[in-house]
Formats: structure tokens, C-alpha cells, sequence
């Protein structure tokens, strides 16, 4: 791949990012700019392109735990803030542990509904 091709596909990598992804993004960009021996352009992409691809689990992980939530507003309320909602969250988490909290916590929240489930029929 040309210099100009790796230009090309970091630009549009970065441009792809959401924009509540693209400040901690600047962040690794100036982490790695600082380095003693900077990143090659091809390790710039193959970087930016790991952290696209947590984003997007992340994002994935985020929208099927508020999704499982929102079938039963009446069980769970309706805001689904992972702040207040999941044990060890914090905003210090990078992206890949907070999909896996997000994963963890909707596997709870099923046990937790199938759970229930069984317990009003054992009720009848």
C-alpha cells in the first residue's frame, strides 16, 4: 500500500469514528505522537483501525443492553445510564472492558428476567 492509500484510509477511518469516540481517539493520536519512536503510517491505521473496531463493539454491546432494557420500562425504568446501572463501570474503563461489562450485565439481566419468569409461574 502507497503512503497516499494509508493516508487515505486512516482519513477515512477517523472520519467514520463517532464523534463521542473522536476526543479519546486525539487522545492516543497525541500519546502516540509522543513516543520515542513514533508509529509507522501503516501502524497509524492498523491502530486507528483496532479502535474503530472497539468502538463499534462497544456501541453494539451499549445498544442491545439499553435495547433488552427498554422491552420492560416497568422493570428496569427508562433511563439506562451504565454509570448507575453497572457494577465497576467508570469512566477510566477503556472501550473494550466497558463492551465486556455491557455484555456481562445484559447476561445478568436475562437470568434476572428468566428468573422472574419461572418464579410467577411456579407461583400459578
Amino acid at each position: 500500500m502507497t503512503i497516499e492509500q494509508m493516508r487515505t484510509q486512516y482519513a477515512t477511518l477517523r472520519d467514520s469514528l463517532p464523534t463521542s469516540a473522536r476526543g479519546e481517539w486525539q487522545h492516543i493520536e497525541q500519546a502516540f505522537a509522543e513516543l520515542d519512536l513514533p508509529p509507522t503510517p501503516s501502524e497509524w491505521v492498523e491502530e486507528l483501525s483496532k479502535f474503530s473496531d472497539e468502538v463499534a463493539q462497544y456501541d453494539s454491546a451499549l445498544g442491545a443492553w439499553v435495547n433488552l432494557r427498554s422491552t420492560n420500562p416497568q422493570g428496569w425504568g427508562e433511563d439506562h445510564d451504565p454509570n448507575a446501572e453497572i457494577k465497576g463501570w467508570g469512566d477510566h474503563l477503556d472501550l473494550r472492558t466497558k463492551a465486556n461489562l455491557l455484555r456481562l450485565q445484559r447476561r445478568l439481566d436475562l437470568q434476572t428476567m428468566v428468573s422472574y419468569d419461572e418464579w410467577i409461574e411456579s407461583r400459578d
